[in-house]
């Protein structure tokens, strides 16, 4: 485990930092943290990059790393499972690994598909519909951003921070209208990328994996988006 340097404090809180955040978790890097740890081989599966270097990371107190490392394997491995178009996180999904990890036997599987229920898919195809728990990803990713803001700015996030997620939407009402503005919101973040100024820049060492955007429009008012997998997105916005 990493260790925070002596005095510094954590990155969400005033309390002490013990050891050092990765951001985003250590585990949505499913390819090498599972297979690596588990196997306890130092090759990879065929086709999936070793990219256990350069990760971000932030010092942190027990509460923010090691006491919410069950939240970070749930939300990682839900991110996976639901990253549809990305060959990358189908791959890791597929591992033999991985799939030990998440068979209705284990306690992350339980955890995942004690909610789900036969379904149809458009093609006619049977699935399984799953009722995941939102508001458990959100801390997640919550933390995630409050941590890459830390490690961009060397300031705690602001204020109150409020996620938001097109995959993992909750219909509060006015449901259309809601997608529609996170879709204006991602157009916004995708057309400052293809101008590559500097507001524009992708952020993070291995982004076919993870990146994200960060801008402050105005004093205090930070705007995260964060991609996983090239197409499962997050925001974070000052709330």
């Amino acid at each position: 485990m990493q260790r925070s340097s002596p005095g510094t404090q954590c990155y969400a809180c005033e309390q002490p930092a013990t050891s050092a955040e990765h951001a985003p978790p250590k585990c949505v890097f499913f390819f090498f943290f599972f297979f690596f740890f588990f196997s306890h081989r130092r090759d990879l599966p065929e086709g999936i990059p070793d990219q256990r270097s350069h990760l971000i990371t932030v010092p942190a107190c027990v509460a923010h790393n090691q006491a919410k490392s069950g939240d970070d394997e749930y939300a990682a491995c839900c991110i996976a499972m639901n990253a549809e178009g990305s060959a990358l996180a189908m791959a890791i999904f597929e591992s033999t690994r991985l799939r030990a990890m998440t068979r209705n036997d284990a306690s992350l599987g339980r955890r995942i598909f004690r909610t789900a229920k036969p379904a149809t898919n458009r093609e006619g195809q049977e699935t399984l519909a799953i009722r995941y728990e939102v508001a458990r990803i959100d801390r997640v990713i919550e933390q995630t951003a409050r941590a890459l803001y830390f490690h961009e700015t060397g300031m705690r996030w602001p204020s109150a921070c409020k996620i938001l997620c097109p995959r993992f939407f909750r219909d509060t009402g006015g449901h259309e209208e809601s997608l529609a503005r996170l879709e204006h919101l991602s157009g916004g973040f995708e057309e400052l990328r293809r101008r590559q100024g500097e507001l524009g820049v992708v952020r993070g060492a291995h982004p076919d994996v993870f990146w994200y955007q960060l801008v402050e429009p105005k004093p205090a008012s930070p705007l995260m988006r964060m991609m996983f997998y090239g197409t499962f997105e997050f925001f974070a916005t000052a709330s």
